[in-house]
C-alpha cells in the first residue's frame, strides 16, 4: 500500500492542525456542525444491531463485534468529506502546538468550537431525524437497546473508570485517524480508518462525541437519568480522558518522537494523493497538481508558485513605499488595514503556505509583519526606523564586520535575527553585559528578532578573547548553576526591559528568544564537526588573529582548547543561521576576531554541508555580518568586567539595588552623558537637556540621579527603582554641599540583627569599637536610622526593635553629620 513515511505523517498532521487553526470561525462551526450526523449514522447502526435480545443473551461477544464492525462508516464519512472531528482535532492542534506553529488561544479556539458543533450536530441528528423520526419508536427492543447501552455507559461504571476508558478510546481514534493521514489512495485510507475503530468499539470504550449520540437517545427513550447527571457522571470523564489519549499519547507523543528538533519536513505529494492534499491545506492550485509538487518546499518568495509569492512581493512594495508615510486619514487606515491584517496572520492562512517549510513561512511572516509595523510605527510614533543610526548616535556600535551600508539597509527592509551570548563563567550578569544587550534591545524595540545566548557549553572550554591569562577551571555543577541562574536572570531582564521600553513610548517590538548552546553542541559528532567545518578554517589565519598572538606572544600561551573557541562559537553561529534566521551576531570588541571567524564559519558550511549544495556563494541579502560594542572601562581605563575583580553585579544579592545606584551615582560628571545613551532608552535630546541642567548646578547630580534611576529600573524592576531613589534622595537632602560616598553595604546575619539593640548592632558592624561606645553615641546624639524617606535621630528611649526599620532587608545609618552606611540583612541556612 502507498503510503508516507511516519516522520511526514506527523509533519501533515501539523500542517493540518495549522490550517484547521486558522479557518474562520463560521466555517469551522459549520464544518464541526456536519460531524454529528455523520458519526451518528454509525451510532444509529451499533444501536440498531445491539437490539437483539437473544444474541444479547446467549452471544454478547458475537453481537458486540457485529455492531464494531458496522460503526466505523461515520468515522470513514467524516475523514473523507474533511468534517471536524473534536477528538481527532485534540491530536491536530497538539502537534501543531508544540511544533510551535499555533498559538494557545487558536489551540483553544478550534476546541471549544468544534465540540460545541460536534454537540449541536448530534443534538439534532437525535431529536429532529432519530427522535421526532421515530427511527426507535417501531419496536420495544430497538427503545431497550437504546436505554441499556446508555444506562451500560452512564450509571453502570464509575467515574474514574469511565476517565480511563475515554483515554484508551480516543488513543485508538486518533491512531485511526493517523494512519489514514498516512495512506495515499482511498481503500487504504478506509482500512486504515476501519480496524482501530473497531477495536474501540468492540471494548466498548467511551468517546465523548459518540455519547453525544448515545446518551441524549437514551434519555429520549426513558433513560433513569437526567441530563445533570449525563454531564457530570459521562461527559466530563469522557472530554478529559479523550483529551488525554489523543492529546498526549499520540499528540506528544509522536511529534516528540518525529519532530523534535526538526524544522521542516518534505512531503511529496502527487496528483493521486488529492484526498491527503485536501486534508493537509485545502484544493491545490494547478500549478501544484503535478508529481514534482515537492520542488515548491523551500522556495524563495518571488519564486513561490500560486498567488503567495505575488501576493507577498506586493504587500511588501506598498508597505516599504515612501507614499504610505504621509499623515493623511485615508493612508493612515490603509496601513492599519495591513498592520491588522499581517497581525491577525489572515495573509497566512491560504493553503498555499502549508506547503511551504517552516523556515520559509516564518521569514515571509516575519518580512512582511515588520513593513506593516514599521509603517504604522511611522505614522504614530516618534521612533525613528534607521535603527542603525540609532545605535551609532548612542555609541553602542564600535565596529561593523561587513558591508555598513548594505546593513543598514537590510535593517530597513526586512526583521533581521541578531544574537548575543553569554558564557556561564559566574552566577550573574554584570554591568559590562548590558551594553550587548542595550543593543539587542533598542533592535527588539525597533522590530527585529533578538537572542540571547548562554553558552552553556563554550563555557566549559573558556573563551580567551582580550585575555593573557587562561581562565580559572571551574567544575562542571558550578557552571550548570551558572547557566540556571543566568537563565532566570535573563528572562527577568526582558520582562523588565519590556515594560521599560513601554514606558519609553515602544510599544511595538519584535521578536525576543533565549538558547543555550548545551542544546546542540552537547550533542554534536567530534566527526562530522571535523568533516563540515575543520576541513576549511585555515591554520594561518587562525593564528594570525590579535587574540592568538597576543596570548602566545604576551601571556601564558593558549591551550588547544582555547584556539578551538572561535569554532565553537562558529557553529553556534550557523546553527542559529539555519534554525532562527539569526544574520548578525553582537559582541564586545573583544570579540571582534571571533565574530569574523564566524562569518568564515557559514560561509563555508553553506558551500559544503548538502543541503546547501545548489548554492555555491551566499545571497548579499543573506550575509552574515557582526557590530561589536564599545569596551566598557572605569575611570583609570582598566577593562571593566568580574574577572578584574570590580564588577557590579546585575543580581540584587550579590549587587545590592542599593550599591547599585550608588555606583552609578558616583559617575564623574565628564562620562555620565555617555553612560545615560549607552545604558539607556532616554531620548537624546532628553539627555542633552538634563546635561544642560545638571551643569548648571553639579552638587545635586541630577544627571546621575537620572543614570541610576533608569538602569535600577532597568535591572531591577520599577518598584525597586523608586524605593531605592527615595532613599538616595533622602540622604542627598541631608548633604547638599557634596555627594556623599557610600560603602559597600556591610552585611550581617537576619537573626543577629533581629535579636541586637542599636549600640551591638553597631558593634557587629564594625562602624564601634566597643558596645559602650555605642551607647555613649547614641546618648549624644550621633546616631540617625532612615525612617520611610526621611532619618530620624535614635534616641535612648527608642525602642530596640530593629526589624521595623529594615526595608527591603537593609537598613540605612548615619552616624554624625556624613558618614552614611547601609547593613544588609542576610539569611544563613541552618547547619544540618
Amino acid at each position: 500500500m502507498d503510503a508516507f513515511t511516519t516522520q511526514q505523517s506527523v509533519e501533515l498532521m501539523a500542517r493540518i492542525g495549522t490550517k484547521k487553526a486558522f479557518m474562520r470561525l463560521d466555517k469551522l462551526f459549520v464544518n464541526s456542525f456536519m460531524t454529528g450526523p455523520l458519526l451518528g449514522f454509525g451510532c444509529a447502526i451499533l444501536v440498531s444491531t445491539n437490539a437483539a435480545p437473544w444474541f444479547q443473551d446467549n452471544a454478547p461477544g458475537l453481537i458486540r463485534m457485529i455492531g464494531a464492525s458496522m460503526f466505523p462508516i461515520g468515522l470513514v464519512m467524516i475523514v473523507l468529506t474533511g468534517a471536524d472531528l473534536f477528538t481527532s482535532n485534540i491530536m491536530f492542534m497538539t502537534v501543531a502546538f508544540c511544533h510551535r506553529r499555533i498559538t494557545i488561544v487558536d489551540l483553544i479556539k478550534s476546541w471549544v468550537i468544534s465540540f460545541f458543533g460536534n454537540l449541536g450536530g448530534s443534538l439534532f441528528f437525535v431529536c429532529i431525524l432519530m427522535g421526532y423520526g421515530g427511527v426507535f419508536e417501531e419496536t420495544s427492543a430497538y427503545r431497550n437497546a437504546a436505554v441499556n447501552l446508555a444506562v451500560q455507559k452512564a450509571v453502570n461504571p464509575q467515574w474514574h473508570q469511565i476517565f480511563l476508558r475515554a483515554i484508551g478510546a480516543n488513543w485508538l481514534v486518533c491512531m485511526a485517524v493517523f494512519l489514514s493521514i498516512s495512506a495515499r489512495d482511498t481503500s487504504g485510507k478506509i482500512l486504515a480508518i476501519w480496524f482501530p475503530t473497531m477495536t474501540f468499539v468492540g471494548l466498548a470504550l467511551d468517546h465523548v462525541v459518540a455519547n453525544m449520540f448515545f446518551m441524549p437517545l437514551g434519555i429520549w427513550c426513558g433513560a433513569p437519568f437526567s441530563v445533570g447527571y449525563y454531564i457530570w457522571k459521562s461527559l466530563i470523564p469522557t472530554l478529559l480522558g479523550n483529551i488525554v489519549g489523543g492529546g498526549f499519547f499520540v499528540g506528544v507523543a509522536y511529534w516528540y518522537l518525529y519532530l523534535t528538533g526538526e524544522d521542516d519536513v518534505e512531503i511529496d505529494f502527487n496528483i493521486g494523493s488529492l484526498a491527503t492534499a485536501l486534508e493537509a491545506g485545502g484544493p491545490m492550485h494547478r500549478s501544484q497538481q503535478r508529481s514534482d509538487s515537492s520542488t515548491i518546499i523551500g522556495k524563495d518568495p518571488e519564486h513561490l508558485p500560486h498567488s503567495g509569492g505575488n501576493l507577498m512581493s506586493s504587500i511588501g512594495k506598498e508597505l516599504s513605499d515612501s507614499s504610505l508615510y504621509a499623515k493623511s486619514h485615508a493612508e493612515r487606515r490603509q496601513v492599519k488595514k495591513y498592520w491588522q491584517l499581517t497581525h491577525d496572520q489572515h495573509l497566512f492562512r491560504t493553503p498555499y503556505m502549508l506547503f511551504v517549510n517552516k523556515v520559509t513561512r516564518t521569514r515571509l511572516h516575519a518580512t512582511v509583519a515588520f513593513h506593516a509595523k514599521h509603517a504604522y510605527r511611522s505614522l504614530n510614533s516618534a521612533a525613528p526606523h534607521d535603527v542603525l543610526a540609532v545605535l551609532v548616535q548612542r555609541g553602542l556600535i564600535k565596529d561593523i564586520a561587513g558591508d555598513r551600508e548594505h546593513l543598514r539597509h537590510v535593517l530597513q527592509q526586512r526583521q533581521v535575527g541578531f544574537y548575543a551570548g553569554i558564557d556561564p563563567t559566574a552566577p550573574s550578569l554584570h554591568l559590562g553585559h548590558l551594553l550587548p544587550l542595550m543593543v539587542l534591545f533598542w533592535l527588539y524595540n525597533h522590530g527585529h528578532h533578538a537572542i540571547s545566548l548562554i553558552g552553556g557549553a563554550t563555557a566549559q572550554v573558556g573563551d580567551p578573547a582580550g585575555r593573557l591569562v587562561s581562565r580559572t577551571k571551574t567544575d562542571q555543577s558550578t557552571q550548570s548553576t551558572n547557566a540556571e541562574s543566568l537563565h532566570r536572570q535573563v528572562c527577568q531582564i526582558w520582562e523588565r526591559a519590556e515594560a521599560y521600553g513601554r514606558r519609553h513610548g515602544y510599544t511595538q517590538s519584535g521578536k525576543r528568544t533565549l538558547l543555550n548552546n548545551a542544546e546542540w553542541l552537547q550533542s554534536l559528532n567530534i566527526i562530522e564537526f571535523l568533516r563540515i567545518l575543520g576541513s576549511g578554517m585555515r591554520i594561518g589565519a587562525m593564528l594570525g588573529r590579535d587574540t592568538v598572538k597576543n596570548k602566545m606572544e604576551k601571556g601564558d600561551g593558549m591551550s588547544f582548547a582555547e584556539f578551538t573557541y572561535p569554532l565553537l562559537q562558529g557553529w553556534d553561529w550557523w546553527h542559529m543561521y539555519q534554525h532562527h534566521n539569526v544574520q548578525v551576531q553582537i559582541g564586545g570588541s573583544d570579540q571582534y576576531g571571533n565574530i569574523i571567524a564566524g562569518i568564515e564559519t557559514i560561509k563555508h558550511c553553506v558551500q559544503s554541508d548538502e543541503s546547501h549544495a545548489a548554492r555555491s556563494t551566499l545571497s548579499k541579502d543573506a550575509t552574515p555580518m557582526g557590530m561589536t560594542t564599545p569596551l566598557l572601562t572605569t575611570s583609570s581605563g582598566q577593562k571593566f568586567g568580574k574577572s578584574a575583580g570590580n564588577a557590579v553585579w546585575l543580581d540584587g544579592s550579590m549587587t545590592s539595588p542599593f550599591d547599585l545606584y550608588a555606583f552609578l551615582l558616583r559617575t564623574p560628571d565628564t562620562d555620565v552623558e555617555q553612560y545615560l545613551k549607552l545604558f539607556t532608552l532616554v531620548p537624546a535630546e532628553s539627555i542633552e537637556e538634563t546635561v544642560a541642567q545638571h551643569g548648571q548646578t553639579p552638587a545635586r547630580r541630577q544627571a546621575q540621579h537620572l543614570l541610576a534611576s533608569e538602569v535600577c529600573e532597568l535591572v531591577h524592576g520599577a518598584e525597586q527603582a523608586v524605593k531605592t531613589a527615595n532613599m538616595h534622595k533622602s540622604i542627598r537632602e541631608l548633604s547638599e554641599s557634596s555627594p556623599l560616598q557610600l560603602s559597600e553595604a556591610i552585611r550581617l546575619p537576619e537573626t543577629l540583627i533581629a535579636q541586637s539593640t542599636f549600640p551591638k548592632l553597631l558593634h557587629h558592624a564594625g562602624l564601634v569599637s566597643t558596645i559602650s561606645e555605642g551607647s555613649r553615641m547614641i546618648k549624644n546624639g550621633g546616631l540617625y536610622v532612615i525612617n520611610a524617606t526621611k532619618f530620624m535621630q535614635v534616641r535612648t528611649e527608642t525602642p530596640a526593635q530593629i526589624p521595623s526599620f529594615l526595608d527591603t532587608k537593609s537598613l540605612i545609618v548615619r552616624l554624625g553629620k556624613s558618614k552614611v552606611r547601609m547593613i544588609e540583612a542576610i539569611e544563613v541556612p541552618d547547619k544540618p
